[in-house]
């Protein structure tokens, strides 16, 4: 009872704490000014950044504690896509089970878990707006000052993009959404002015953006310079917005892309012709993690063979396209990006100086991530509980992890294993103060608490 105790305590101090901090840190700013009047800065640049501060006191090591979480109650095909700060806590979204079934039998639907301190979880089914014979799905959730928002879709009966609106994680209502033909949507991003939802129509990248989470405008494609290609993240910085994703107009010659706004206005392009961006190679921009240093962004690259020869595997082809291990995202193997501002970047490979697989193992415990998608703003700049290869080999169901930091996203240091006895990598992870809240698929949780 002691334990239980200790670590209820422990988690609500953090929670409390990191909810407190973000409200009050040094360097967040507010709004620019009125929706639709640009900040006065020079539109073909970046929005200002916000920044957060590193912790002045190193993280040398980290420990771990299971949290014997309640209220999950998942059933098979249920499971958890991540987990976010909202206010007065944590909110895990992913895909829940209804007490009894709907009228048309179906009883899988889009569900948040709100937990006060990590530990108890009250369950919330999304239910609003959702045709008899279909249910709801998510993608992406974000929450800021205007409230919560998941960016998800609704099958089968009805099939589309779908947006979900709370002023607080419990109530909710569907959103006027633009209803479509082939639209999409991949992520969704929450400011001080309102909200950000990404995706596509017909295979060309889309923005919409919302004041209130309740009523959308798309953005014009043509004067954003959106292309044929993929968004794939969008994030909420000091006075506008990043989005991140891939240029594929050629449809052979693909380029890791970014846009940004001032406010919830004047969408542009930033660094179209950046080499570390748009080079010989093909290349697309995952997530971007704004931090004390700058930005940090993961994503893929790979050659237009590679492309080539995994396109003609999908097409039913005798190619290869080389080591499982090897390749992520079809032909696109990890890459990673740091830029200050989001106007020039520079490119680091995570494979090495050599940039051949596997990676270069570092010493001298032999490790080396594989994937890049688990960090989170914290410690001296980024935090990350990743997947490694040991000694060249990858863990047979992807469960060797390490907990990486970095301060400026060039080098980065492991100082210590990923939560114990883990089925599977953290879907979701959340930096809170001086410790990591881990949550798997499955509702496992962990508390990581750095050592100085």
């Amino acid at each position: 009872m002691r334990r239980r105790t200790t670590i209820a305590f422990l988690l609500a101090v953090a929670v409390a704490g990191a909810l407190l901090a973000a409200v009050t840190r040094p360097g967040a700013t507010a709004p620019a000014g009125p929706l639709g009047s640009p900040a006065p800065a020079d539109l073909a640049g970046p929005p200002a950044l916000g920044r957060l501060q590193p912790d002045p006191v190193p993280w040398a090591g980290m420990t771990w504690e299971a949290v014997e979480t309640r209220g999950f109650d998942l059933q098979p095909g249920d499971h958890v896509v991540g987990v976010i700060r909202v206010d007065g806590g944590l909110l895990a979204y992913g895909q829940g089970t209804l007490d009894r079934p709907n009228p048309d039998g179906l009883v899988s639907t889009l569900t948040v878990w709100l937990s006060a301190d990590g530990i108890t979880w009250r369950p919330v089914p999304i239910l609003a707006g959702v045709r008899a014979g279909s249910v709801s799905e998510s993608r992406n959730v974000a929450a800021g000052p205007r409230g919560v928002v998941i960016a998800g879709n609704t099958c089968c009966g009805e099939e589309g993009a779908a947006v979900w609106w709370s002023p607080d994680g419990v109530g909710w209502q569907r959103a006027a959404f633009p209803r479509l033909a082939e639209a999409y949507l991949t992520g969704v991003a929450a400011g001080p002015d309102g909200f950000v939802a990404i995706g596509g129509v017909r295979g060309r990248g889309a923005i919409w953006t919302s004041v209130d989470g309740i009523g959308w405008t798309a953005v014009d494609q043509d004067e954003a310079g959106l292309v044929r290609g993929e968004l794939a993240h969008a994030v909420a910085l000091g006075d506008g917005y990043l989005v991140a994703g891939m240029d594929d107009r050629a449809g052979r010659d693909s380029q890791a892309a970014v846009w940004a706004s001032t406010g919830l206005a004047a969408w542009r392009r930033l660094a179209a012709a950046d080499p570390a961006l748009n080079g010989r190679d093909e290349a697309s921009i995952t997530r971007i993690v704004p931090f004390a240093g700058g930005l940090f962004a993961n994503g893929g690259s790979g050659t237009q063979e590679d492309r080539v020869q995994c396109e003609g595997l999908l097409n039913g082809g005798l190619l290869t396209a080389g080591p499982a291990t090897a390749l992520t995202c079809g032909w696109l193997r990890e890459m990673t990006w740091r830029s200050d501002d989001g106007s020039r970047w520079e490119r680091i490979d995570p494979w090495g100086r050599d940039g051949t697989y596997p990676p270069e193992p570092v010493p001298p415990h032999g490790r080396a991530p594989i994937n890049w998608d688990r960090i989170v703003p914290a410690g001296p700049g980024l935090v990350g509980v990743l997947a490694e290869l040991a000694d060249g080999q990858p863990g047979q169901e992807g469960d060797l992890l390490g907990v990486w930091t970095s301060g400026d996203a060039r080098s980065w240091q492991r100082i210590g294993d990923g939560p114990p006895a883990a089925d599977t990598p953290p879907v979701g992870l959340v930096g809170l103060d001086r410790r990591l809240f881990a949550l798997t698929e499955n509702g496992a949780a962990w508390l990581g608490t750095a050592a100085p």
